[in-house]
């Protein structure tokens, strides 16, 4: 498992954002929106941008001016093998999760490519020496057996002349005949005149013997085809190793006089020494043919492709190296968010937050902008689908931004940073054995706890998105007042809030640090127009009504949902 962490994680303000946070805000889509992955080591670092936020300004400082230098292009190239590293990064993985073991659709990794199998001699599976001795034995062995009947006519010269015996043709028969008699290659001549059971034993020996041949023949074959494989494997994982290198010895000089990347790029240093380890290795090794200064490096070839497979340090380092180059790849991408005017640079102030044509980076049409502060908190009501949900992510995903990178979706902003953000949006309806209120109750319970447990130099950030909506308007309206009269309370805190409740915001008129916003709605001949812009005030655009004359309800009940209505006050 990769040990890759952004630099932010290595910040000692660094927070951790809940998984609500990150599920109700839709961080993984958002997050992709800006970061452009344009790689596959791209696409698995971009979950990584949803887990953390910092309230440190020295650090989102020096990540604007990392945003604004060079930084080396992550592609798929005659240098970098994206493509190629990538299938031979599958196999490692598939060894891994299998344990190197014989599966039903393959051989296991060691009988595969002719290594040690046997767990208590698996270290000899490291030894260079070893496996060279074993490599040129499974070339060499079908040469062997076919120079197996040369060698019993060399052999009767070597037993006469340790004999002491004269070296004449009748004495080289004489032996010849005794040897080959012993062997089934020579027992083969004597087939006419050997009784039955002597025939089927020769000619059964005979069958063995071309079994021998051609199995060795077939390891020999087996054994060169997985050289070429494994010097393809081992020549693209150098050039990732290589390419790695080179852009971490890049980032290195764009973060030299960034000294809150300091953490990081140590921790990368000990990844770029494994790295360099590797590549050294793998720089020794040329390419595949059939010679001799070739034949003595193919133990040392062997060695080098079982770390790659085996090595826990080295499967590390690589899936260090993989993450990095995501990494690189998604600084790029935001560069190119930058530059098209997607993302916009924050200043940080103590004197509050202010973001200038703030929008959502998901949205189905081109995205509406918003210039609004949250120095006071915000009541806002509107129809459905006016737009409300949608602002309160984009405030929430423009904060977490800004306290990742010091940029968002805006324009330009101020913003006063928070060490604590929370989120009430898309509350489960059971949550357990809870009913839908005691769920949203539980929610409201879980942030009234953190701010309660924290120093009161801590501050919050919360957006409630209809709150308090599981139950009778009664109660609802009660529960939201006093939980809201509460945390305005707390000078330490700000929230935004959605409501379809108009006599909660009525009831909020009174507290000076809170405002009611509506979303504008131009109504034209009973017809609705979504404007998605903020304005001050509370909405009295009867969405429902509408929702029930657009699904073609009897008149008599839209009349009568209307006379209801002006009768109840809540």
């Amino acid at each position: 498992m990769t040990s890759f962490q952004l630099p932010l994680v290595y910040n000692a303000s660094s927070k951790k954002l809940s998984k609500h946070v990150i599920t109700d805000l839709e961080l993984p889509v958002s997050c992709k929106a800006i970061l452009h992955p344009t790689t596959s080591f791209g696409m698995r670092t971009a979950p990584l941008w949803t887990s953390h936020y910092t309230s440190n300004i020295d650090f989102l400082k020096d990540t604007q001016k990392l945003l604004s230098r060079g930084l080396p292009m992550i592609c798929d190239n005659n240098s970098h093998d994206i493509s190629g590293i990538n299938t031979t990064w599958d196999c490692v993985k598939l060894h891994s999760k299998t344990g190197g073991k014989e599966t039903d659709d393959d051989l296991g990794f060691h009988a595969k490519y002719h290594y040690v199998e046997w767990e208590w001699l698996y270290s000899l599976n490291n030894n260079a020496n070893f496996l060279q001795c074993m490599s040129i034995y499974n070339m060499a062995s079908p040469v062997l057996s076919l120079c197996l009947p040369i060698f019993f006519l060399i052999l009767p010269y070597f037993i006469i002349r340790m004999k002491g015996m004269p070296i004449t043709l009748m004495n080289y028969y004489d032996v010849l005949r005794v040897v080959f008699q012993r062997h089934q290659i020579g027992q083969l001549f004597t087939v006419s005149s050997a009784t039955w059971d002597k025939r089927i034993y020769i000619l059964v020996s005979l069958v063995f013997y071309v079994l021998q041949i051609y199995q060795n023949v077939r390891t020999c074959v087996t054994f060169c085809k997985n050289m070429h494989h494994i010097h393809e494997q081992l020549f693209t994982v150098r050039k990732h190793i290589c390419a790695s290198i080179d852009y971490m010895e890049v980032f290195e000089t764009c973060t030299n006089d960034l000294k809150s990347y300091d953490k990081f790029i140590a921790n990368m240093k000990i990844h770029q020494l494994a790295l360099s380890k590797m590549r050294n290795e793998l720089t020794l090794i040329t390419a595949n043919s059939f010679s001799h200064s070739k034949l003595k490096q193919i133990g040392h070839v062997m060695k080098c492709f079982y770390q790659l497979y085996n090595n826990n340090d080295v499967k590390t380092a690589m899936e260090y190296s993989f993450d990095f180059c995501g990494y690189i790849d998604n600084l790029r991408g935001l560069q190119h968010s930058i530059t098209e005017g997607l993302l916009g640079k924050c200043k940080f102030s103590k004197k509050g937050t202010k973001f200038y044509n703030a929008f959502y980076p998901v949205t189905e049409n081109a995205p509406i902008k918003n210039t609004y502060d949250i120095n006071k908190h915000h009541v806002i009501t509107g129809p459905n689908a006016a737009g409300k949900t949608t602002l309160l992510k984009a405030t929430m995903f423009n904060i977490i931004m800004s306290q990742q990178i010091g940029f968002g979706c805006y324009d330009k902003a101020t913003l006063y940073p928070f060490q604590q953000i929370h989120c009430y949006i898309n509350i489960p309806d059971t949550s357990g054995r809870d009913s839908l209120f005691q769920a949203e109750a539980r929610r409201c319970k879980d942030i009234l706890t953190s701010i309660n447990n924290s120093s009161k130099d801590t501050r919050h950030f919360c957006i409630f998105d209809e709150l308090y909506s599981g139950t009778n308007p009664y109660e609802a309206i009660g529960s939201a007042a006093a939980y809201l009269a509460y945390l305005n309370k707390l000078p330490n805190v700000s929230f935004m809030l959605t409501t379809h409740f108009l006599g909660l915001c009525h009831r909020m008129k009174r507290e000076k640090r809170i405002i009611n916003c509506h979303m504008q709605v131009e109504e034209h001949d009973e017809t609705f127009k979504y404007t998605y812009k903020l304005a001050k005030g509370i909405s009295n655009v009867k969405g429902g009504v509408k929702v029930l004359k657009d699904l073609e309800y009897p008149d008599e009940i839209v009349e009568e949902t209307n006379n209801v209505m002006s009768k109840i006050i809540l």
